[in-house]
């Protein structure tokens, strides 16, 4: 093994265990939900509609929907003002903090349990919507140094992770708080950071406690129970969150598997050795009918070239036109109830496909002009059959209509393995930018986008022949099937979870 290799593969297996270290901390969209980082930590507290039907009448608030296009201070109205002197049990308190996640688009928490212990300590824990946090800010008017305190310790996180949270705090006057733990994901915020934030937090429960008409005057935790007094509106109005209509797409899982696995064998038989003898049995003049047109439909073989590395020739051109035809036929055709609405998907999944098939393929084909192979995008004839018949029989949409070919003369086990990597990698990248699209409610582009990229990805990781996962696997074993794994999680985590 060179010394290159060694190198590279020590370097890949770092940043892998890397990738899977963050993961288990919170810190990796997908990858962390599949680790379970990102799930809320169960409290063991459950509400009913009863329980919110109750902490409802002890508070007397009537809620209006205000315009779902409502943005920042618009989002939020509170009329009136009156009394309440009650007791709220820890059911009640979650059912009205999850109600109110779903009434308005900017509540900064979701899932959430909070759990009062008989000692007055107080969990809580729930998915925090680090998304919603500057919507909230401005609708709250929250000062400016009040953000800046809490900015740098919601910058820990690289999505929406699970939070959990365990301290003491009373309200008379001005809040007592004293947080005793904080965890983001599984990964647990130092203690002398959370200190060194103790005040911003305390800050912000003063204010967020003291806020257009609602004033608390005294709070108490203690035995599964919150005694408040205070002043609260009358009506409060909340801009519901966007849903995201239009263009979501996801196979059943049933649908996925068969695509994955008919569409693997079928692209493993098309070149196995069963296929040479297959065409061994037929006729001379049908053999080479067949063999001259699958290798002029297949374009697999070029000719050393020389010229700039950027430059797409005519054949990439048509070939890369081909492809994303193909591609935004076909998830258009995935995405839909019926064909009318084909047309108005087919915009998105373009803009789509342009991003993941051309740009993708493009650098990888940069890359390797870069390494003196000379390497063009062509389409690729089996990989097109069985694109378009697992799109067909399964709406699921497995393979790849096209690929990138290498002039051989300077083409080794090593290079070729390297630029079969970076091209899982590089959808893998895609994959985490289209998640991140979905989380934020932007699913148009980001579900056909985050499908695209995983099924793209897992098919060119499978280590056997003709697919990219193969080279991957002559090259270096371990990242092959490091590689393999992730990819094959990401699918079951998007197919069964998300």
């Amino acid at each position: 093994m060179s010394l290159l290799k060694r190198l590279l593969t020590s370097l890949g297996t770092t940043l892998i265990v890397a990738l899977l270290v963050m993961g288990y901390f919170g810190f990796v969209p997908g990858l962390s939900d599949i680790m379970g980082s990102n799930k809320p930590h169960d409290l063991g507290v459950r509400y009913t509609a009863t329980d919110l039907d109750s902490v409802n009448a002890k508070l007397g608030v009537t809620y209006k929907v205000l315009p779902i296009t409502a943005l920042g201070a618009a989002s939020l109205s509170e009329t009136g003002s009156k009394p309440v002197d009650t007791t709220i049990t820890q059911e009640e308190l979650t059912a009205l903090i999850n109600d109110h996640a779903a009434k308005w688009k900017y509540y900064p928490i979701e899932d959430a349990q909070v759990k009062i212990n008989q000692n007055g300590a107080i969990e809580l824990s729930g998915i925090l919507l680090i998304n919603r946090w500057e919507g909230y800010a401005d609708s709250i008017k929250l000062p400016n140094d009040v953000r800046s305190q809490a900015r740098p310790l919601l910058n820990l996180a690289l999505s929406n992770p699970s939070v959990y949270m365990r301290g003491t705090l009373s309200i008379s006057g001005y809040p007592q708080l004293t947080i005793q733990e904080v965890r983001l994901g599984y990964f647990p915020v130092p203690e002398n950071l959370v200190q060194s934030y103790g005040y911003a937090v305390e800050a912000f429960v003063d204010y967020a406690a003291n806020f257009y008409n609602l004033k608390i005057r005294t709070a108490t935790f203690s035995g599964g129970q919150l005694r408040v007094v205070a002043q609260i509106p009358q009506e409060i109005g909340l801009a519901p969150p966007i849903k995201a209509a239009s263009i979501v797409w996801a196979p059943t899982a049933a649908s996925a598997i068969s695509s994955i696995i008919l569409g693997s064998i079928a692209m493993i038989a098309l070149n196995s050795s069963w296929m040479e003898k297959i065409k061994s049995i037929l006729p001379d003049a049908v053999r080479k009918w067949f063999e001259d047109f699958y290798a002029s439909k297949s374009e697999m073989a070029l000719e050393n070239k020389t010229g700039q590395i950027l430059t797409i020739t005519k054949k990439e051109a048509l070939s890369y036109v081909i492809a994303l035809t193909t591609l935004t036929l076909a998830f258009s055709y995935s995405s839909v109830d019926t064909l009318d609405k084909i047309i108005s998907a087919a915009q998105i999944v373009l803009a789509t496909s342009i991003i993941v098939e051309f740009t993708k393929n493009y650098l990888i084909t940069v890359t390797a002009r870069s390494m003196k192979i000379w390497t063009e995008h062509r389409i690729w004839f089996s990989g097109l059959a069985t694109f378009i018949v697992s799109t067909i029989a399964f709406k699921a949409p497995f393979s790849s209509p096209s690929r990138n070919v290498q002039h051989s003369a300077n083409v080794t086990e090593r290079s070729t393995g390297l630029l079969a990597t970076l091209s899982i990698v590089f959808t893998l990248v895609f994959a985490m930018i289209f998640y991140e699209l979905t989380v934020s409610g932007i699913s148009n582009i980001g579900e056909i986008g985050l499908g695209m990229c995983l099924l793209a990805a897992l098919f060119d990781s499978i280590p056997i022949k003709p697919m990219n996962g193969s080279d991957v696997y002559v090259w270096n074993k371990v990242i092959s099937v490091l590689l393999f794994l992730i990819t094959l999680a990401l699918n079951i985590y998007w197919l069964f979870l998300l």
